[in-house]
């Protein structure tokens, strides 16, 4: 019978494109440009349409044809593909392995995700990574088609859409607590789980889940069977550390009540308050995007900007703080930090402001900001004061580490001036030179990477150029420090 119709196909279009002969132009091209008569061509000829393109740089790679069509928002072409027999969750054959809803959710394709979902794709599909579609339009460039993302998000969950760390069956405490599930929270408990258990992936417990989103009544669940409130992430931050980041008010009070540290520091060295003292900024809202996107969960930006000051409040007053002055106070000499204002860093410094202090949001010292910012006079002025040239961030970054990422010479000439130490080595094990010593091409894309996570654009044409420059002030620094320490010659040596 397929002969059959096969045959019938080729006799339909004899007289213009010859049985059994496919046209020049592939079949992923006529479905990405919606060329609905090329696709009837190719299917005439026993083009496989379910065949996968092999071609890196394009953007179909390692698509289907209805991947193509879906990238692309073709939908004639996707209906036609779709009529033809096409395979609706075709997995592509990259190393992920979505499906064309998958590539709808991630480019914010809202008519091409109505078609699929009507015609009868697979809605918690998971690809290789363990994510789905709700996950895909999160993962992929979260700040590009952000409504449009929304919209299909929405579409996923009125179909029943979950996310990989909500799926629909409750298998263990994890689960059911990032699910509020306080009843399947209760069974596992009476079956034996640990209630201070540790998630083999995340390596949190039942309660860091918990108020991780902002499940309260789970939360109080678990410390009435016994849960540890002093128990933290990899990352060192307590329920409270993670109920204040995610800005849950109410279940920054229950903590609080259940007796919860509110001076304990996470690995950073920062308290709750510390984590969402900093007033918001694009900045700011660049980490939760990034968490967002790291961990795979859906993030509430609105919520999260409304609920940071009334957790930020019930917190100063916990703590006995009812102003933030000190914090306003950080906030304009980071600012002024930031932008350079040279003559407000030294008025900071003359009226007796430590040159060491830290900016709240990485708990950076303010040298290592100057010098990210490539502002040579006011990492001068910090030192001058007495700055700590060598002082580290959380991720055991120097102030010399930064200057030679960014590729600020004159920075560089003033920290080595100041007795940087270039064999101070950064939580990774790297030295201050490791970046300019990386082939260009290799490190060239941590900037944007960098650049989405501070909110900041870098000049990558000014870094390729002067990163030579500061490769060779480190060799020529490195050849001098050599030369002083060599021995001088015996006075009466021949």
């Amino acid at each position: 019978m397929r002969r059959l119709l096969n045959t019938i196909a080729c006799l339909a279009f004899a007289l213009s494109a010859g049985c059994n002969t496919a046209p020049s132009t592939d079949i992923w091209t006529a479905a990405r440009d919606g060329n609905v008569g090329l696709l009837e061509q190719h299917v005439a000829a026993g083009t496989d349409i379910n065949g996968t393109l092999d071609m890196p740089g394009n953007p179909a790679d390692g698509g289907s044809p209805l991947h193509a069509a879906v990238f692309a928002n073709q939908l004639d072409a996707i209906d036609f593909l779709i009529a033809q027999g096409a395979e609706i969750d075709c997995r592509d054959s990259s190393e992920t392995g979505a499906s064309p809803l998958m590539w709808a959710a991630a480019f914010g394709n809202v008519e091409a995700a109505q078609r699929l979902i009507t015609a009868g794709a697979a809605v918690n599909y998971v690809d290789n990574n363990g994510a789905t579609a709700l996950d895909a339009t999160l993962m992929f460039e979260p700040n590009t088609n952000r409504e449009s993302k929304a919209k299909i998000a929405q579409l996923l969950r009125d179909k029943g859409g979950q996310s990989s760390l909500a799926p629909v069956t409750i298998g263990d405490i994890w689960t059911a607590a990032a699910t509020g599930n306080t009843a399947a929270i209760s069974k596992h408990l009476d079956d034996g789980a640990d209630v201070n258990g540790l998630e083999p992936t995340t390596r949190a417990t039942p309660l860091l889940a918990a108020v991780t989103f902002g499940h309260t009544a789970a939360a109080r669940l678990l410390l009435e069977r016994q849960a540890d409130l002093t128990l933290t992430n990899p990352d060192g931050n307590t329920a409270l550390h993670l109920a204040a980041l995610f800005a849950y008010p109410e279940t920054v009070r229950m903590l609080l009540e259940k007796g919860a540290n509110v001076a304990a520091r996470n690995s950073r060295g920062q308290t709750a308050l510390d984590t969402i003292a900093p007033p918001w900024s694009p900045a700011v809202k660049g980490l939760y995007d990034l968490i967002a996107t790291t961990l795979r969960i859906p993030m509430d930006i609105q919520r999260i900007k409304a609920g940071r000051p009334q957790v930020a409040a019930i917190l100063r007053e916990k703590i006995g703080t009812a102003s933030d002055s000190d914090t306003e106070a950080t906030t304009d000499i980071v600012l002024a930090v930031t932008k350079g204002y040279v003559p407000s860093v030294k008025q900071y410094l003359d009226n007796g402001g430590n040159p060491d202090r830290r900016e709240p949001l990485g708990n950076s010292p303010l040298l290592l900001v100057a010098c990210l910012h490539g502002h040579a006079d006011v990492a001068a002025a910090l030192l001058t004061a007495g700055a700590d040239v060598n002082l580290q961030n959380p991720d055991g970054e120097t102030p010399l580490h930064v200057a030679v990422l960014v590729a600020y010479p004159e920075v560089v000439k003033v920290l080595l001036k100041h007795d940087a130490d270039t064999t101070l080595k950064n939580n990774k094990g790297q030295l201050p030179n490791a970046t300019v010593e990386t082939p260009w091409q290799q490190i060239k894309p941590l900037y944007g990477f960098l650049g989405s996570i501070l909110q900041m654009k870098f000049d990558t044409n000014r870094i390729e150029k002067e990163r030579v420059i500061v490769a060779e002030l480190l060799k020529t620094h490195a050849t001098q420090k050599q030369t002083d320490q060599s021995p001088s010659p015996a006075a009466d040596a021949p």
